[in-house]
């Protein structure tokens, strides 16, 4: 009797779980960032990396399981390789937008800024996109990063494995102009000496003192180990923080992390030391956390957010699952949760002085750095 009575219970309690409304669209970023802790940074050259630790809540009412047990995504590079991944031009072709399938059997991870080469021209992805599991052919909007090509080199798209540096980055979130990319790849390949005859931002990752210096930053940042609840990071150069970026899980972080030391390298390039202190890095978060979210279309899973305040622009995908807990007498019940995918930020300014109140805190762990 106990056992069915505790069924029934269960039964119910799963049925109104059902019939919650959507969560509120207000906070996402809020929610993001209400656990997160700033570490002790890292740091080589013109580079400084504060990591973001992810804290961990227990209470008598639920169970915030670890983020390492969050889900990890097959990644846009992973699925290519295992060849589940098909990217076209759209028709004849249509300079920002392109089409793609996902043929997996797992949902595969697009992240903005993500470069596709090949078909008549090299695009990189315009918004983080979550594709299902054995997908429709899907539309999905980039924008061209080779200027000077507009014919087939091969019949479709393949991943570069390499993200646009993160000044491109900005441009596609902060502007949404083609023209924007197009002079942002054209200011940073005049500042290098880079001629490139096509106008391929990939070129800027293949001139020789380019590429020697991206070589020194990977060897002396790649192989850092992060603790395991690191799940961000938010990168400094100079005088400025010039990217933000959170995923699901440690394990998400390191699968990109090779990627994005290149794409930020270029912009420490033209930069000096770091100047900015845990105390800029926890305003900016501040900022962040109360900024205005839109939420705007995808077409993949989830739901993805835009990001705006006067300290800059960014986005946050993010899907709605159902959590396990215990509660009381009930011995596996359920409650909806939004679960960050990915989180990107670019501030809009250099270094501005510190505001003199802040609405939450950021403290550093105790034990971890």
């Amino acid at each position: 009797m106990k056992r069915i009575i505790k069924t029934l219970h269960r039964s119910i309690f799963l049925a109104l779980c059902m019939l919650m409304p959507t969560l509120s669209e207000a906070k996402t970023a809020y929610e993001a960032l209400e656990l997160i802790s700033v570490g002790t940074p890292i740091e080589y050259k013109n580079l400084k990396i504060y990591p973001l630790y992810h804290l961990i809540l227990k209470n008598s009412d639920k169970v915030l399981l670890p983020h390492e047990q969050y889900k990890n995504y097959v990644t846009l590079d992973q699925a290519s390789k295992k060849g589940w991944i098909a990217i076209k031009e759209k028709g004849s072709g249509i300079v920002n937008t392109v089409t793609v399938k996902n043929n997996g059997p797992r949902e595969v991870l697009v992240l903005s800024g993500e470069i596709i080469s090949g078909a008549k021209q090299d695009r990189t992805v315009a918004k983080d996109i979550l594709l299902p599991a054995h997908s429709e052919w899907t539309d999905i909007p980039v924008f061209c990063v080779e200027h000077g090509r507009w014919h087939h080199v091969s019949p479709g798209f393949k991943s570069a494995n390499m993200f646009a540096p993160n000044s491109v980055r900005k441009k596609v979130l902060e502007t949404k102009s083609q023209s924007e990319v197009w002079s942002e790849i054209s200011s940073l390949q005049s500042k290098s000496g880079i001629q490139s005859e096509t106008q391929t931002v990939l070129d800027n990752y293949k001139h020789s003192d380019t590429k020697n210096i991206i070589k020194e930053y990977e060897k002396h940042l790649s192989f850092y180990r992060f603790h395991s609840n690191t799940i961000g990071v938010v990168v400094t150069t100079g005088d400025r923080i010039i990217s933000v970026e959170m995923f699901s899980t440690n394990k998400m972080l390191g699968k990109y992390w090779s990627k994005l030391i290149k794409s930020w390298t270029i912009d420490a390039l033209y930069s000096k030391r770091s100047k900015i202190e845990r105390h800029h890095i926890c305003d900016l978060l501040d900022a962040i956390k109360n900024a205005d979210q839109i939420n705007v279309a995808t077409p993949g899973l989830g739901k993805l957010f835009e990001i705006e305040c006067p300290e800059g622009t960014g986005s946050a995908l993010f899907v709605e699952e159902l959590l396990a807990s215990s509660r009381h007498h009930l011995s596996s019940c359920v409650f909806p949760v939004r679960r960050l995918v990915h989180l990107n930020f670019f501030p809009s300014y250099a270094l501005a002085k510190p505001k003199l109140t802040r609405t939450i805190l950021y403290p550093p762990p105790p034990s971890i750095r």
